[in-house]
């Protein structure tokens, strides 16, 4: 009797770590993200949503915390409503990314093939034109490298508004290539 028990727990044991091996495997290989330069036109045409990281928004200004937080809140918002891309909550972004982390392709590639994202935003906030300045860069996740800046000024008061606008030009440098994309603002 005590045999019995002892073979079917070495096999359930055995059955376990089959299957945990598997799903490790799965998890490490991915089968659904490709580690080559990504293009918004060709995920489209394999059926796959384009999936955005918007990292946490750097400034040299200290005082411009409160603008950094609502810019990275709206900032990621607005780029999951636009057509079909698909951002990461900005809680596991930042579980994930230490701020002052160099923008090296290496860096980004790496992060992208254990974020399971195509693509990169990189946002900035700082005092100038009219009041504020939003950019930011876009980075692919394939080879670690730039596909488009955007940049739009504003005052304080019109943060919702300036963050639309940066997030129409994160996306027209997404798709650039692609033809005239109809653009819509982004739903609130």
């Amino acid at each position: 009797q005590a045999l019995l028990s002892n073979r079917w727990f070495g096999r359930v044991a055995i059955a376990g770590l089959g299957v945990a091996l598997l799903l490790w495997g799965w998890r490490m290989v991915r089968p659904d993200v490709r580690y080559a330069p990504f293009s918004v036109p060709e995920l489209r045409a394999s059926s796959q949503a384009p999936r955005v990281a918007v990292l946490p928004v750097s400034s040299r200004d200290p005082r411009l915390e409160q603008h950094r937080r609502t810019l990275l809140r709206l900032l990621s918002t607005d780029l999951n409503d636009v057509d079909d891309m698909r951002t990461l909550r900005s809680e596991l972004v930042a579980s994930r990314w230490e701020e002052d982390t160099p923008l090296e392709p290496k860096t980004i590639a790496r992060f992208g093939h254990e974020s399971g994202v195509h693509f990169v935003v990189a946002p900035e906030v700082e005092r100038g034109g009219y009041g504020l300045r939003f950019s930011a860069e876009v980075l692919e996740t394939g080879r670690g490298e730039s596909i488009g800046h955007a940049v739009v000024d504003g005052s304080e008061a019109e943060l919702d508004e300036l963050s639309d606008r940066l997030s129409m030009e994160l996306y027209r440098a997404l798709v650039a290539g692609e033809g005239d994309e109809p653009l819509t603002s982004p739903r609130r």
